[in-house]
């Protein structure tokens, strides 16, 4: 089952306005929440580096992802993907 103390993590990237928009509306609604850096540059600069939790909840590999791990009547954590998702679940939920 879902930890009911958990806080629900927004998987990110400082670079990327979408994640940002994701981040501000956690902030508005005053949601507690673990903000994970996880997409970063190469060494080249060219390319990324993806944390295996970003590829697990999103196998597209892109940000942002919120991770809610215990969302009303639910067992399991939920996974929203998408910046404007993101946006209206946190306004649903939170707002």
């Amino acid at each position: 089952g879902a930890s009911r103390g958990a806080r629900p993590r927004l998987l990110s990237a400082r670079f990327c306005p979408f994640a940002q928009r994701a981040w501000v509306a956690l902030e508005e609604c005053g949601v507690s929440h673990d903000l994970v850096e996880a997409l970063s540059f190469d060494a080249s600069g060219l390319g990324y580096v993806k944390l295996p939790e970003l590829l697990e909840a999103n196998p597209k590999g892109l940000v942002p992802v919120l991770i809610d791990p215990a969302p009303p009547g639910e067992a399991q954590p939920l996974v929203v993907c998408d910046s404007e998702n993101v946006v209206l679940y946190v306004d649903d939920r939170w707002g």
